[in-house]
C-alpha cells in the first residue's frame, strides 16, 4: 500500500441518510433539517420515518399500496405548489404528515409500473413536458391529451394486456419522434431556444435542466426509436384485433384503447415523416366499421357519460381530419364520412370548445365541406369514364353548390372578428385552398386563371396576417396546394416562406422539411416545362402532411 493510499479517506454509504442521497447512492452528512448535498442543489431534503422499536412479535409484512386512477391522476395533475414532481407530490388529506405522499409512493413509481425501462420513462416525461407534441389536442391546462384518459392508462404495467401495451408504446413513439425533431431543430440552428412547456406537469426549473441533459441524445437514434415503437405498437394493435375478434371478445374499452393507439401512431409518424400512418389509419377504420360506424359509437358513448362521448367524438374527429388531408393529397375517396352532410358530425356537439376545430385551427363545418369536396373530386375521376350525361349534370350542380357555399363562408369572415382569431385565419386559409381545388380539379381551370390565382393569394395573405398577429396556423397541406399554383416568383418565394418559417417554431418536426421539398418539386417540374403540374405529384408520396 502506498503512502497516498494510506491517507485516502474511506467513505461508507449511510443507511440512515436522506432519501435523495440514498437514491443517488451518495454519502449523506445527515444534517437536519437539510443535508449539505440537498442544500447545494436547492432541493427538498426528506428523511425516512424513524423505524419503530424492535418487538419480539413479528409484524406482518406491509404491502405496497396498489395504484388507482385517483392517485395516478396526481401525476398528471399536480398541485400548483408542487416542487420536484419526481420526488414528492401533494395529496392533501390523503397523504402522510404535512400532506406529503409517503416516501415509498412517488410519481416515478407510477411511471415505473407502466414503463419499467428508464429510457422509456424519460420519453414519457418528455411527452408530459410538451403538450404541443400531441397534435389536435386542445391546449387545456392539466389535460395533456384530451381524447385520452392518461391517468387511467398509467394504472397498468407493460404486459397487462395487448391493448394497454399498444397504447403505452404508441405514446412514447410520439415522444421519441418529437425529441428527435427537437434535437434536429437545435443542431440545424433553426432555433436557439426550446419550445414552451405547455402543461404544468413537471416544474419548469427542473424541466429545462432535464431537457438540456436529454438533448445530448442522438437525433437519428431517437428517430429510429420512434419508428420502432410505432411498428411494434401497430403490430400489437393488429394482433389484438385479430385475436379478440376471433373469439376472445373485443370490448368497448379494448376498442377505445386500440383506436387511441392508432391515432398516436399516426401522430408519431407525421412528426417523424414516416409512412406507417396509413396502416394505422386503415386499422382504425376497420375497428370503427366493426363497431357499427361513428354514429353507433357515439350513441353508445353518450349512454355511458358526457365525458366519454366527448372523448370518442374527439377521436373520430381526429381520424376525419386525417382522412380529409390524405384525400386532398391523393384524390382518394373518403373512408369515414362517405356520404355528404353526415348527421353524426353535428348531432353530438353541445360545445364547440371541446371539438377538434380549436386544435386544428379550422372550423368543424369547413372540415365537413372539405370532405364533400373530396367526394366530388373522386366522383369526377369516375365520371370521366362514363357517358351518361344525367350523372354528369347532377355532379356539376353539386360542384356549383359547394363553390357557392365557399363564397358564403368567405363573405362571413368579416363578421366574425369576435371569434378565436387562430380559427378565423385557419378558416380563411382552408376556404381559399378549397376554392383552388374546386376550380382546378372540378372546373378544370388552368393555374393561371384569375379565380385560381386570387384564391391562392388570399390563402397566402391569411397565412401572413395570422403570423404577424401571432395567431398563425401550420396547415402545411394548404400551403403546398395554394403555393403550387402561384405563378410569380415573388409569390412562390412567399409560399416557401410560409412553410420554412415553421422551422423556428414549436410546430417544427420532420414533416415541415418534407412539405418544403414537396412544394419545391412542383416548382421544379413547372420550371422544366410541365404545364400546370398537380400538387399531387408532390403530396401523393406516401407521407402525411397537415
Amino acid at each position: 500500500m502506498t503512502e497516498l493510499e494510506d491517507y485516502r479517506p474511506k467513505f461508507t454509504r449511510s443507511r440512515t441518510g436522506c432519501l435523495r442521497c440514498r437514491k443517488g447512492k451518495h454519502k449523506c452528512d445527515e444534517e437536519k433539517p437539510t443535508c449539505r448535498r440537498c442544500h447545494n442543489v436547492s432541493k427538498e431534503c426528506v428523511y425516512p420515518p424513524e423505524p419503530p422499536p424492535r418487538s419480539t412479535v413479528r409484524a406482518p409484512k406491509k404491502k405496497r399500496p396498489k395504484p388507482n386512477a385517483e392517485s395516478i391522476e396526481e401525476l398528471v395533475r399536480p398541485e400548483s405548489g408542487s416542487r420536484d414532481a419526481c420526488d414528492t407530490i401533494s395529496l392533501g388529506n390523503n397523504g402522510g404528515s404535512n400532506g406529503m405522499m409517503p416516501f415509498y409512493l412517488t410519481p416515478s413509481d407510477y411511471l415505473t409500473l407502466s414503463f419499467p425501462d428508464a429510457q422509456e420513462r424519460d420519453l414519457m416525461r418528455h411527452l408530459l413536458y410538451f403538450g404541443n407534441v400531441v397534435m389536435y389536442s386542445v391546449p387545456v391546462q392539466n389535460e395533456p391529451i384530451q381524447f385520452l384518459h392518461l391517468a387511467k392508462c398509467l394504472q397498468h404495467s407493460r404486459g397487462f394486456s395487448l391493448e394497454s401495451d399498444a397504447l403505452l408504446l404508441s405514446l412514447i413513439s410520439i415522444a421519441a419522434g418529437h425529441k428527435s425533431s427537437l434535437i434536429a431543430q437545435q443542431e440545424k440552428k433553426y432555433s436557439d431556444k426550446y419550445p414552451p412547456i405547455r402543461w404544468d406537469v413537471l416544474s419548469e426549473s427542473n424541466g429545462h435542466a432535464n431537457l438540456q441533459h436529454s438533448v445530448g441524445a442522438s437525433q437519428s437514434a431517437q428517430r429510429m426509436i420512434s419508428d420502432h415503437f410505432s411498428t411494434t405498437s401497430l403490430s400489437i394493435c393488429q394482433t389484438a384485433v385479430a385475436f379478440r375478434a376471433s373469439g376472445s371478445g373485443l370490448t368497448t374499452e379494448m376498442s377505445n384503447l386500440l383506436l387511441t393507439s392508432a391515432l398516436a401512431i399516426i401522430i408519431a409518424q407525421c412528426l417523424n415523416a414516416g409512412r406507417l400512418w396509413k396502416q394505422a389509419f386503415e386499422t382504425a377504420c376497420d375497428l370503427i366499421e366493426l363497431r357499427g360506424g361513428p354514429a353507433q359509437m357515439l350513441e353508445q358513448a353518450k349512454a355511458t357519460s358526457e365525458s366519454e362521448m366527448v372523448r370518442i367524438r374527439l377521436l373520430l374527429e381526429n381520424f376525419v381530419v386525417v382522412d380529409v388531408c390524405q384525400c386532398l393529397a391523393s384524390g382518394l375517396a373518403p373512408r369515414l364520412m362517405r356520404e355528404p352532410f353526415a348527421l353524426w358530425w353535428y348531432d353530438y356537439v353541445s360545445n364547440d370548445a371541446d371539438t377538434v376545430h380549436n386544435s386544428y385551427g379550422v372550423d368543424r363545418a369547413i372540415v365537413e365541406v372539405a370532405n364533400r369536396v373530396n367526394i366530388l373530386v373522386h366522383e369526377s375521376f369516375v365520371l370521366d369514364s362514363m357517358l351518361d350525361k344525367g350523372y354528369l349534370d347532377t355532379h356539376n350542380q353539386k360542384v356549383e353548390n359547394v363553390l357557392q357555399e365557399l363564397h358564403i363562408w368567405e363573405t362571413s369572415f368579416s363578421q366574425q372578428s369576435d371569434r378565436n382569431l387562430r380559427v378565423l385565419y385557419g378558416n380563411r386559409v382552408m376556404v381559399n385552398m378549397l376554392k383552388v381545388v374546386v376550380n382546378v380539379d372540378l372546373l378544370k381551370k388552368s393555374h393561371s386563371d384569375l379565380a385560381v390565382q386570387e384564391a391562392a393569394w388570399a390563402a397566402m395573405t391569411a397565412f401572413e396576417e395570422g403570423k404577424q398577429l401571432d395567431h398563425g396556423v401550420g396547415l402545411l397541406l394548404a400551403a403546398i396546394i395554394t403555393g403550387s399554383v402561384l405563378q410569380e416568383e415573388t409569390k412562390r418565394a412567399q409560399a416557401r416562406g410560409v412553410i420554412t418559417r415553421l422551422r423556428a417554431t414549436a410546430d417544427y418536426a420532420y414533416d415541415v422539411d418534407e412539405a418544403a421539398a414537396m412544394l419545391d418539386k412542383v416548382y421544379r417540374l413547372r420550371d422544366e416545362g410541365i404545364v400546370d403540374p398537380s400538387w399531387r405529384l408532390g403530396t401523393n408520396s406516401g407521407l402525411l402532411v397537415f
